[in-house]
Parts: C-alpha cells; sequence; structure tokens
C-alpha cells in the first residue's frame, strides 16, 4: 500500500511590534495573477490604528505598505463621547480581496479599499464567478425592536440581518436586501462560501414553526 504524505514548510519570522495587536486577518487572492505576491496582514491596534504588511522577498521579511489612524482630535466624533470599550478593534475582510472593513470604537465600521496597480493588495482579476455580487456585501446582525427577558414570551422575534453592498469607488453603502423576524437570540453570522453562497443566522434556540 502506497501512503501519500506532504509536507508543509512554514518560515518563522520575528517582528516587533510598537503595540499588542488585537485582532488580524489576511487579504486572499494576492497571487490571483500568476505574480509571486503574497497576501497582505491586516493589524488592528487600540484603540483604532490599522497597519497592513506584506511580506518582501528583497528583505526576507515583512514591510509596512499603509498605515492608518482613527485617534486624536479630528476623529473624537467617532468615540461618540465614550472614552473606554469593551473589546478593540475587529477586522473582517472581503473574500476576494476588495476591501476590508475594521469595527472601531464598538460601533464604527472603518473600510479601507484595496489599492490598485501594480502595488496593490489584490490583483487585476478579481475573479467574478457566476455566483455572488459584484460589489462587496456586507450583511448585519441587528435588532430592531428592543426588548427585554421578561417578554420573552411575547416578543421574541426582534433580531433582522441587513445586507449593504460596499461600493468603494461612489463610497456608498445601499441595502440591497433584509431579513425580518429573526430570533431575540440570534449572536452569530457564518458567511456560505461559493457556489452555495448566502449567510448562516446562529441561533441559541431556534424553532421554525414557532
Amino acid at each position: 500500500m502506497m501512503v501519500s504524505i506532504q509536507i508543509f514548510v512554514c518560515m518563522q519570522l520575528d517582528c516587533r511590534m510598537h503595540g499588542n495587536v488585537v485582532t488580524m486577518a489576511a487579504f486572499s487572492g494576492g497571487g490571483g495573477d500568476g505574480s509571486r505576491r503574497r497576501d497582505p496582514i491586516v493589524l488592528a491596534f487600540e484603540d483604532a490604528k490599522i497597519s497592513v504588511l506584506e511580506f518582501d522577498d528583497s528583505i526576507h521579511g515583512l514591510r509596512t505598505s499603509s498605515m492608518h489612524c482613527f485617534e486624536g482630535p479630528e476623529w473624537l466624533h467617532l468615540r461618540k463621547g465614550r472614552e473606554s470599550f469593551a473589546r478593540g478593534p475587529l477586522v473582517k475582510v472581503d473574500p476576494q480581496g476588495r476591501c476590508g472593513g475594521v469595527l472601531v470604537y464598538g460601533f464604527q465600521m472603518i473600510i479601507l479599499q484595496a489599492a490598485q496597480g501594480g502595488s496593490g493588495l489584490v490583483g487585476d482579476d478579481d475573479g467574478f464567478g457566476s455566483e455572488g455580487y459584484i460589489e462587496p456585501v456586507m450583511v448585519i446582525l441587528h435588532e430592531q425592536k428592543l426588548t427585554w427577558a421578561g417578554r420573552v414570551s411575547w416578543k421574541h422575534h426582534t433580531c433582522m440581518i441587513s445586507a449593504l453592498s460596499i461600493s468603494t469607488t461612489l463610497k456608498q453603502r445601499p441595502l440591497i436586501w433584509s431579513a425580518l423576524n429573526l430570533p431575540h437570540d440570534s449572536y452569530k453570522l457564518l458567511a456560505v462560501p461559493s457556489p452555495i453562497g448566502g449567510v448562516l443566522v446562529i441561533s441559541a434556540n431556534f424553532n421554525p414553526l414557532s
């Protein structure tokens, strides 16, 4: 009997950061055009600092391609008067590498557009298939009608999801569809990859017949 063994070689890099990394994510599809370009990495630091890193073959290490800071006097309006937050920034990226979203200050979404041209984050070919949307779509789980534990027996389908089309060129976010009457204890969304597509809503107790 012949056994096929695959060996994966990982490179270890030691990089010193000027702060604690709260969350990170990788832009996929960086080498889709046949080049040797690596997938960029997005790092988020408290309270609202973002860095994009890429692997540079010439130095055999990481180099900073862009830095973003949404702190200071000119960004005080993003805090809405608050000084502390329960969690740090959260990074999510488009599966096709067209843009990334960073949730800062608990309720502010920063959209980072992938750079164009030779030094961009992704190739010129976005690789659109027969499924999905032309523009990146962000789906948000939120509560349309507020409730509390004492009224669950009367009012328990209070959540909904809203899908927004993110236009990085026009800087618009139109609502394209929504779904109402979801259970009040819905707490998470999972993206379903192609060819099925869509989004899966996770709830603690969901009875489709209720």
